[in-house]
């Protein structure tokens, strides 16, 4: 008996392990999937922001300013939420 216990002692051990292995991997993905859209979100403002002058629909810059200032929410929200989730992990 005892032989046993210590499989499925070592069979658990290596379950937890490949668990936590998947885990992590998990979180730097989801990790990784923020940074990446933060940095297209930022560069897509600063575009928009670069040929503003270029635009032919002036009498809708309200509209652009509205969606610009949505999009800063947004990534402030972004931002926070690495905040939050780095506080969470410990």
């Amino acid at each position: 008996m005892p032989d046993e216990n210590s499989k499925e002692e070592k069979a658990r051990k290596e379950y937890l392990e490949e668990r936590r292995l998947l885990v992590n991997l998990e979180q730097k993905a989801y990790t990784d999937f923020d940074k990446t859209l933060l940095a297209i979100s930022s560069g897509a403002i600063a575009l928009s922001v670069a040929f503003l002058d270029k635009t032919l629909y002036q009498s809708y810059l309200y509209l652009l300013v509205a969606s610009w200032l949505l999009w800063l929410v947004s990534i402030l929200f972004q931002l926070w939420s690495f905040i939050v989730s780095s506080k969470a992990m410990r």
